[in-house]
C-alpha cells in the first residue's frame, strides 16, 4: 500500500488509523513540486501547508444497506464501500515577502 511505503508516523485516533507527515516534501513526487502554496493574486499572496499538520487518514465507511424488490418481496442488500483516503491540513497565509523567504526566491 502507497501509506505503508513512506517514512509517515502510524497514529491510531477514534478508531482509525492516521499517518502523520514527516515533510509536506514528502508527498511532492505525487502532488508535484510546491504542491503546498498557491499564489492567489498578483500582488504576491498566497495560501500554503503549515508543516507538521499534515496527516492522511485511513477509514473504512460501514456498508450501504438498501433492499432490491423480486417478485414482490423485499429483500436487503449490502453494498461494501471503497477504504476512505482523508488529508487534512492547517492552511497559513503570506505575502511575496514571506514567499521569497520561504522558497528562496
Amino acid at each position: 500500500m502507497l501509506v505503508e511505503k513512506q517514512s509517515w508516523k502510524k497514529v491510531k485516533e477514534k478508531g482509525h488509523i492516521s499517518y502523520d507527515l514527516d515533510s509536506i516534501v514528502s508527498l511532492d513526487h505525487l502532488l508535484g513540486e510546491r504542491w503546498s502554496s498557491r499564489v492567489s493574486n498578483v500582488q504576491g499572496d498566497f495560501d500554503y501547508v503549515c508543516e507538521k499538520t499534515a496527516r492522511v487518514w485511513l477509514m473504512q465507511r460501514q456498508p450501504l444497506s438498501d433492499f432490491k424488490v423480486i417478485g414482490g418481496r423485499f429483500f436487503p442488500v449490502k453494498y461494501e464501500q471503497l477504504p476512505l483516503l482523508v488529508f487534512t491540513f492547517v492552511r497559513g497565509r503570506g505575502n511575496s515577502r514571506v514567499y521569497k523567504e520561504i522558497y528562496g526566491l
